[in-house]
Parts: C-alpha cells; structure tokens; sequence
C-alpha cells in the first residue's frame, strides 16, 4: 500500500500535467485567431469612429468661432467708420463755422452797403456747409446701423 500511494499521486499529477498541455488543433487555433482578429478590429473600428465624430465637432467648432469672428470683425469695422464720420462731421462742422467767421471778418472790410449782403452769403454758406455735412452723417448711420 505504500508503495501503491506514491505511484498513484504520480499518475494523477502526469494526467493533469497532460491534460492542462494539449495543444489546440488547427481549426480551434484558426477559430480563436479570427475571433481575438474580429474583436480587436472592431475595437479598432470603434477607435477610429470616435475619432472622426471628435475631429468633425473639432471642425465644427472652429467654423462657427471663425463665423463669430468675422461676425464680430464686421460689426466693429460698422462701429469704427460711423465713429470716424461722426468724428468727421463734427470736425467738419467746426472748420465751416471757422470759415464762416471768417468770411464775416472780411464782410466787414467791404463798404458798407456791401456788408449786409456778403454776411448773408457767408452765413448761407455755412449752412449749406452743415447740411451737406449732417446729410452726410446720417448717410453713415444707417449704413452702420443695417449691417447689424
């Protein structure tokens, strides 16, 4: 019996050993290859879709920020050059009343008979001077006010 114990562990353990080590055959090798091919392709496959719907959001993104930009852009262009022909006008507007002040002084050098006749022109003037100017103005205005 003791003799019978040890051969018999032996013969257990060689069992194992040679069950845990059969080689697969070729057709469960091919099998198992095709389904971990399968597996990670799709992973793959799921990989580079995720990646496309990430790149296309990226693409969308840029374009509105671009849109926005331009938006933007032109909206301070509009703001800027009715600014400037505000500023303008009002420039304007002061050289015609200097021109008119001076076209008084020198009324005043004329006879007298004369002098009436030469402010009234002056001060015509003038006037034509500031509505050509006001006109003007309100012309820029509502060009930069229906851009937006």
């Amino acid at each position: 019996m003791t003799y019978f114990k040890p051969v018999f562990v032996s013969l257990v353990l060689a069992f194992a050993v040679v069950g845990c080590n059969q080689q697969k055959s070729p057709a469960e090798t091919n099998r198992d290859v095709a389904k971990a091919e399968q597996k990670e392709s799709d992973k793959v496959s799921a990989a580079r879709s995720d990646a496309a719907s990430t790149i296309s959001a990226a693409s969308q993104d840029v374009a509105d920020a671009q849109r926005d930009a331009r938006s933007d852009v032109s909206d301070a262009a509009a703001d800027a050059n009715k600014d400037v022909a505000k500023a303008r006008g009002k420039a304007d507007k002061v050289a015609a009343e200097q021109a008119y002040n001076v076209a008084v002084e020198k009324c005043k050098g004329l006879p007298s008979d004369q002098i009436s006749a030469c402010k009234e022109r002056a001060k015509a003037d003038r006037d034509a001077t500031k509505a050509e100017i006001d006109a003007e103005m309100k012309a820029a205005k509502h060009a930069g006010s229906s851009s937006k």
